[in-house]
């Protein structure tokens, strides 16, 4: 019993015979891949004592009761600021899904080839082929420097906060959302789409000047957002983060229970909880693989590195695996809305799964579906039928690809990522998952080309079976290590990472509420049952 009474400590921050006090950030260092260059000295940022944490418990678990309790729409209704902020400046996104379908759009752009590679062909985009080395070198130069940005943006927002590091004249790549991707991508599409007859230079001009229109609205809104109350709260500003919680919610709406403190107690006694569960360490990019850390790192990182293992690239890379087939130019195009709509329905049916289902059983009928949908492809490409069957079997295929990625690993893999990191190291850890989702895209810019282009491998629908071996080890790695954190709490995700708790066992597993001492109290169960009848997400 001593070690589920040492257990509960973690979560309360006190066992039975201790009395410590809080556990402080580590003193202030200059280097961005340790400990935060402003963190505040020790003697600072002590816990309260014995007397004031005593306090914060009880405030603590009813804050902790309440969240468990709220259906999604009390939680919309109660907490509308904060979910326009977030609405909002996900938008930034769309300038990334514009900017991928552009890069790819411009390969089979004839314009765009005589104008680069062969300027004295004519404009039949079948006469001219760009290399599949300069294919690669083309998309690979906006990835490398999104991993660029996305290792900077890390420390900025750690020293600086969240909202100024958005408002920087340089896109903060890791706070994505898959809907404004995906609206970024058809809005890119319809461009193209447009200018598919047009011959001359403004057919490449006008994609790249419609790039600009995104960046200052998102800036203006900016300015008026609130700053991230757990961000305060790790630099002792506690002041701050209350008012910064009063803003964020509808007091007139807000559930049965809910009161600032008590969301505050709980924001300080989860952050002195992780400082606790990995020994003081501060909130640096090593401090990611340290203790804890370490599993939460690897598994926010490969959760995300599945999203381009598993075939995505084929839909990247639509424009010019549509007219590799056959198709012409405003089939292509056709076709390329037409996914990328799918891919907002799939959205929106993940939606509906989230509220029912967890996201682990989404991410594994994920990969499981998309590895079925690409072996049925590898099948049509080895079984003889004709060109143009072959590509437009190839292309609805690729269509109900999209549609199950957008159903589940599309979007689910946003919120695993989110849930699975710490507080206190989440924007570092999610930029090192973004810099290995970004390194396997380097590696499918590679790869895709010289699978697709005529001049090089010249696979064809033959590269569905590349990708799935892929998929496969995706599933086989998704099974084992990614737990299930639907319906949890933060300091609950704390306890059953630093237990070292199976992935397979999250969800049967009972963790000790704030205060409890696990001898005789009732602690809370990772069943959702209750969870789910309030309409949980």
């Amino acid at each position: 019993m001593g070690a589920f009474t040492n257990a509960a400590g973690r979560l309360t921050g006190r066992s039975k015979n201790e009395k410590e006090d809080e556990a402080t950030e580590p003193p202030p260092t200059t280097n961005i891949f340790g400990p935060d260059s402003t963190a505040i000295a020790p003697e600072t940022l002590r816990a309260q004592d014995a007397a004031e944490r005593d306090e914060r418990v009880p405030l603590a678990r009813q804050a902790t009761a309440v969240e468990k309790e709220m259906s999604t729409w009390t939680c919309v209704r109660a907490f509308w600021p904060a979910v326009l902020q977030a609405i909002i400046l996900s938008c930034a996104c769309i300038m990334e899904g514009f900017d991928l379908v552009l890069i790819t759009g411009f390969l089979t752009n004839p314009v765009f080839r005589r104008r680069y590679q062969c300027p004295d062909a004519s404009l039949d985009g079948k006469v001219c082929e760009i290399p599949a080395s300069w294919q690669s070198a083309i998309v690979i130069g906006p990835t490398v420097g999104q991993m660029a940005g996305v290792l900077l943006s890390g420390w900025l927002v750690e020293r600086f906060g969240y909202k100024r590091t958005f408002m920087a004249p340089w896109a903060y790549v890791t706070a994505w959302s898959n809907v404004c991707w995906i609206i970024g991508q058809c809005l890119g599409a319809v461009t193209q789409r447009a200018l598919v007859n047009n011959m001359t230079m403004l057919s490449i001009q006008i994609p790249l000047g419609l790039q600009w229109v995104f960046p200052l609205p998102i800036f203006i809104f900016s300015l008026w957002a609130q700053e991230s109350p757990w961000w305060l709260v790790r630099k002792g500003r506690n002041d701050e983060a209350r008012k910064v919680l009063t803003k964020l919610v509808s007091q007139s709406r807000a559930p049965e229970g809910y009161s600032i403190d008590g969301q505050l107690a709980m924001i300080q006694l989860t952050n002195a909880d992780e400082l606790r569960e990995t020994n003081g360490t501060g909130t640096g990019y090593l401090d990611c693989f340290r203790g804890v850390n370490r599993r939460r790192t690897e598994i926010s990182t490969f959760t995300w590195v599945i999203q381009n293992a598993s075939g995505s690239a084929l839909m990247q890379w639509s424009p010019y695996f549509f007219q590799r087939a056959g198709m012409a130019s405003e089939q292509t195009w056709n076709f390329v809305i037409v996914q990328y709509a799918l891919g907002l329905v799939g959205t929106a049916i993940s939606w509906c799964l989230r509220g029912r289902v967890g996201r682990r059983t989404i991410e594994l009928w994920g990969l499981f579906l998309l590895t079925f949908v690409l072996t049925i492809c590898g099948i049509i490409a080895i079984i003889g039928l004709s060109a143009e069957l072959t590509g437009w079997i190839s292309g609805s295929l690729l269509l109900l690809y999209t549609l199950v990625y957008g159903c589940t690993i599309g979007l689910v893999t946003d919120d695993l990522v989110a849930e699975l990191s710490s507080t206190r190291t989440k924007s570092k850890t999610i930029n090192i998952a973004r810099m290995g989702y970004n390194a396997f895209g380097v590696f499918n810019c590679v790869v895709t080309p010289y699978q697709l282009n005529p001049t090089a491998l010249n696979w064809g629908m033959k590269t569905a079976w590349f990708w799935v071996v892929f998929c496969a080890l995706c599933f086989v790695y998704a099974f084992f290590r990614i737990p299930e954190p639907r319906g949890r709490t933060y300091a609950e995700m704390d306890w059953l990472f630093a237990e070292g708790i199976s992935a397979r066992k999250f969800a049967s597993t009972v963790v000790p509420r704030f205060g409890d001492e696990m001898e005789g109290e009732e602690g809370a169960s990772s069943s959702v049952e209750s969870y789910e009848k309030k309409g949980g997400g």
